[in-house]
């Protein structure tokens, strides 16, 4: 993977948990019990509620379907607001898990998305592979602009041409050999 980008599920603003196991392992506590009638959410806000607000507003999601696929504009991502109430932030609902350690999602629990960390000014949201032209929507990434384009330029550089930094190599060699 290139420097310039990195994969947008590395980036969570909050911890996430895969099971309540994971979930005990880290925190030395219990999972509150599973809500069935609520979404499955792997994450919480420790600091929900600090500003004195009845709800806390999560800027960076990206709005997904239901089918659990990305929703794209112009071949980008989309993102909106989360809004959740102080109590549904600073908790997570885990379902239960098999005596094998599984968990097994059921039809229609849905998951609450964990916000993803602010973006840098150079930043943007992109779909892996969408400028080779494959939209599968499936793996969402941020990409440094500045540094894409570096790496673009550099591998352009490097096909098959002597590069600067080839030539300063070369220059170094010779120094030494007193050549």
């Amino acid at each position: 993977m290139s420097q310039s980008q990195v994969i947008l599920s590395s980036q969570a603003a909050f911890r996430m948990y895969a099971n309540r196991s994971e979930f005990k392992a880290a925190t030395g506590q219990e999972a509150p019990l599973f809500d069935a009638g609520r979404k499955i959410k792997r994450w919480f806000d420790p600091n929900a509620g600090a500003d004195g607000l009845p709800e806390v507003i999560y800027q960076n999601n990206i709005m997904i379907r239901s089918d659990g696929t990305f929703v794209l504009k112009n071949g980008a991502p989309v993102t909106r607001p989360l809004v959740l109430s102080i109590e549904e932030a600073q908790t997570v609902n885990l379902p239960p898990e098999d005596p094998s350690g599984s968990t097994s999602i059921q039809p229609g629990w849905g998951e609450i998305p964990c916000p993803f960390r602010d973006l840098t000014q150079d930043e943007i949201l992109v779909v892996a592979g969408a400028e080779a032209g494959f939209l599968s929507g499936k793996v969402i990434m941020i990409r440094n602009v500045k540094l894409f384009e570096e790496e673009k330029a550099r591998q352009a550089d490097e096909s098959g041409k002597f590069t600067a930094a080839d030539r300063a190599i070369l220059k170094a060699i010779a120094e030494k050999l007193g050549a």
